[in-house]
């Protein structure tokens, strides 16, 4: 009797942890896998936009006051000569008259062997990493207001010293579906519902090489939905936490005919903004300067500001104040709360709502009161990229 309790209790005990920790099996990590970067992908499209205070992402075209519809961006040496070849012509150097180019230096060449680790850790050699230069021109023609035709050329350059760090939760669910995936990928099992309907479907001198076609799918899979769910989880601003430190610069050239020689510097402007972020809440601090010679009076104007933004998945609340001296003017300014909500979750309906007082650009104190509603219409496609 005694033998048979105690081999009952084994029984037991070893199916309690056959429960608890479960072979991996190839189906069900997979579509976990994809579940979890296609959840994480969604997560980073529905938080609302609110860090605009940060210094521009392409300080060439923030200079210039344009949005181009096309930006050259090359990702590889050759591509990087192709786009600089618009600055030829007759075989010298010409001024093109539309052009929008942005590059990270560092990535004209693949790293195969760099991972993202390093990359976290590697503090100095990050900032170089996530160095962009943009390039742009913009022409304007003859009219009423304009006497002669001339086009402006802008370069810029951005940093990032300091980007913060994964939060916590992101590098320990990553670490654990990396794990889950390795596990499964090595063992390679196949759930017993799939082994009967790949029966069904052939002969049984084929049955094997449908199942290891199966693996092999699935494995793909996996190795396919891994680095997309890193890169959707360490990408967005709310996925990271800690010191966030931009500065960016841009300087631009007037040229009246297509030669180089026409030109002159009449604008330059720096841009430096630092921050803390946590999961939650997040605090954001600006200065900016810019001094302008577009008419043969230079122009300074300094703006300093911060923001405060409390905001997750379903809502965002922020405030933000700017304060602008320019040389020869009254000082002028800016206040501004604004409130978003996601009206349904998981969806892209949000309801915004900003109030206060804006005095930026006039100096008259305009009031800002603008209630929104944003509604995307369709089905997004099932692809987490």
């Amino acid at each position: 009797m005694p033998r048979v309790l105690a081999a009952t209790v084994l029984l037991v005990l070893a199916s309690g942890r056959a429960r608890a920790a479960p072979e991996p099996d190839l189906a069900t990590v997979s579509n976990e896998v994809t579940a979890a970067a296609k959840e994480a992908g969604a997560a980073l499209e529905r938080l609302p936009e609110l860090n605009k205070m940060r210094a521009p992402d392409s300080p060439a075209f923030d200079l210039l006051g344009m949005s181009p519809s096309e930006i050259q961006r090359p990702t590889s040496v050759s591509q990087l000569a192709v786009n600089l070849g618009t600055f030829l012509g007759g075989g010298s150097l010409i001024v093109p008259r539309s052009f929008s180019f942005e590059v990270a230096p560092y990535w004209l060449r693949a790293h195969p062997a760099l991972t993202w680790e390093a990359l976290e850790r590697e503090r100095f050699l990050k900032a170089f990493r996530n160095a962009t230069l943009s390039l742009g021109t913009r022409s304007v023609d003859v009219s009423e207001d304009v006497p002669s035709p001339y086009t402006d050329l802008a370069a810029g350059i951005r940093l990032k010293p300091y980007d913060g760090k994964p939060s916590l939760k992101c590098a320990l669910e990553l670490q654990t579906i990396r794990k889950k995936a390795a596990d499964a990928a090595a063992a390679g099992l196949v759930p017993p519902d799939v082994i009967v309907d790949l029966s069904k479907q052939f002969p049984p001198q084929e049955l094997d090489a449908a199942v290891e076609a199966w693996k092999a799918a699935h494995v793909k899979t996996i190795e396919d939905m891994v680095p997309r769910l890193s890169e959707a989880c360490l990408a967005g601003a709310a996925a990271r936490t800690g010191l966030l430190v931009d500065a960016a610069g841009a300087a631009a050239w007037r040229f009246t005919t297509s030669s180089f020689d026409s030109g002159r510097l009449n604008t330059w402007a720096a841009w430096i903004t630092a921050g803390w972020a946590v999961p939650l809440w997040s605090v954001l601090v600006l200065a900016r300067y810019q001094r302008s010679d577009m008419i043969g009076e230079p122009e300074d104007a300094l703006d300093v500001g911060a923001r405060i933004v409390v905001a997750s998945s379903r809502f965002a609340v922020s405030s933000e104040g700017i304060y602008r001296e320019v040389s020869g003017h009254d000082p002028r300014y800016r206040v501004v709360g604004l409130a978003e909500y996601a009206i349904l979750p998981a969806s892209d309906a949000w309801l915004s709502v900003s109030f206060g007082r804006d005095a930026l650009m006039t100096g008259k104190g305009e009031l800002v009161a603008l209630a929104n509603v944003k509604w995307g219409f369709g089905r997004k496609n099932a692809s987490p990229e």
